[in-house]
């Protein structure tokens, strides 16, 4: 089941805070410390504001592209079971269209896997 980690999984969990001018967006990248380990992904969670846009791509392929984010950041509870994989990176933007600036905070949780003996890994 890949909500289940194992001994050998870092857990991860990381909040980042941006303030958007009116019309501006930001873009928080996450990426792997071993470019054969998978990132297991169970919660993202953002600041929820009216006129923010929220797009998150992992690998290069939109998952998510709304007017509210997966989970506000005062729910914080898991938002994918089975958890979400990526291999290279995943990008969390933020776009503030509207005339008010905005702060938004944004919180992932999950574990990076390292690669199995048969991938090269220990």
């Amino acid at each position: 089941m890949a909500t289940e980690h194992f001994p050998r999984d870092t857990p991860f969990i990381d909040a980042q805070q941006v303030i958007l001018s009116a019309s501006e967006q930001a873009t928080i990248t996450y990426s792997l410390s071993n470019t054969r380990s998978q990132f297991h992904l169970v919660m993202l969670a953002a600041s929820k504001h009216t006129d923010v846009i929220y797009t998150v791509e992992m690998d290069g392929s939109e998952e998510w592209k709304a007017p509210i984010p997966p989970t506000d950041v005062d729910n914080a509870q898991d938002t994918y079971v089975p958890a979400k994989v990526f291999r290279n990176d995943m990008e969390v933007q933020v776009a503030n269209v509207g005339d008010v600036d905005r702060r938004v905070n944004v919180v992932i949780k999950g574990w990076e896997r390292p690669p199995t003996v048969d991938e090269g890994g220990l």
